[in-house]
This record gives structure tokens, C-alpha cells and sequence, in this order.
């Protein structure tokens, strides 16, 4: 599951993901936190912001995955037009400094 919903980009698909990995449901949570990381290993970069809504486990699951933590910029406003893509090649277009 996670290698093919990893294919699917944009802010709000990682936001729900984030949201499922909270889930109470175990294999649920734990569906969307290895989606998660398989997207961001990809990636190469998680947002801090989406990194910090994970619980303290789950952070460190992320954190060791090597990838790199990015701050959001504070002057940044969030629109539709940001979400073209959740790739490293998008990270200053979706609010995001590296």
C-alpha cells in the first residue's frame, strides 16, 4: 500500500496521511507512517511543521530515516496554487526553505 499511495503528491494527501498515523486503529496508524516515510525518503525532506504533528516515536522513526528537516517560512501564505507537487523541486514554492 504505501509504495502506491507514495506516488500521490501535494500538501493535503500528506496532511491526511499524517492524520492516519495517528489513527486508533494500529495497523491503520502504522499504514500511513510507512506511507509517510516512504514518501519523504524519496523526497529526501519532510516538513518540519508535518514532522512535529507526529508523535515522539514516530518523529524518530522519521529521523532516522536521514532525511532532511525543513523549516517553513514565516512570511509564507498557503494557497491552492502551492500545491502543485510535494517533491524537493517544489520545497520553496509549498512555503518551505532548505
Amino acid at each position: 500500500m504505501a509504495r502506491a499511495v507514495a506516488g500521490l503528491q501535494g500538501r493535503p494527501v500528506v496532511e491526511a496521511l499524517v492524520q492516519t498515523s495517528a489513527d486508533a486503529e494500529p495497523e491503520v496508524a502504522e499504514a500511513g507512517l510507512e506511507t509517510l516515510c516512504t514518501i519523504w525518503r524519496r523526497d529526501g525532506v519532510v516538513g518540519e511543521d508535518l514532522l512535529l504533528k507526529l508523535d515522539p516515536q514516530a518523529q524518530d522513526r522519521v529521523r532516522a530515516l536521514g532525511v532532511r528537516v525543513a523549516e517553513p517560512l514565516v512570511s509564507s501564505v498557503h494557497s491552492p496554487a502551492k500545491e502543485q507537487s510535494w517533491s524537493t523541486t517544489c520545497w520553496y514554492s509549498c512555503g518551505y526553505r532548505t
